[in-house]
């Protein structure tokens, strides 16, 4: 409101389709960006890389959440993300 008039002002249809869609990838892009590091250093092969491990990380996540509702997303990657010389 301005000046205490309403103006209503209509959305495309593009912007409403997008925002009625979008919400799951805004949460994951939300979620990965607080849990993976991401280094201006990379070459850009090395990012792309690793954006689709990331994603392919968080999609198990989410398949596994669905069983395990009370598993965090650090606590998934610390449980079956280890390292090759790391022992059980």
């Amino acid at each position: 409101t301005i000046g205490g008039f309403k103006k209503t002002i209509l959305k495309p249809t593009s912007i409403i389709d997008y925002n009625k869609h979008m919400g799951g990838v805004d949460l994951s892009n939300s979620a990965l960006h607080h849990t993976f590091i991401d280094r201006k250093t990379y070459r850009w092969f090395i990012k792309l890389a690793l954006h689709f491990i990331t994603r392919l990380l968080f999609n198990s996540y989410i398949i596994y959440k669905e069983v395990n509702s009370s598993c965090t997303l650090d606590e998934f990657l610390l449980k079956y993300c280890k390292k090759p010389n790391d022992k059980k």
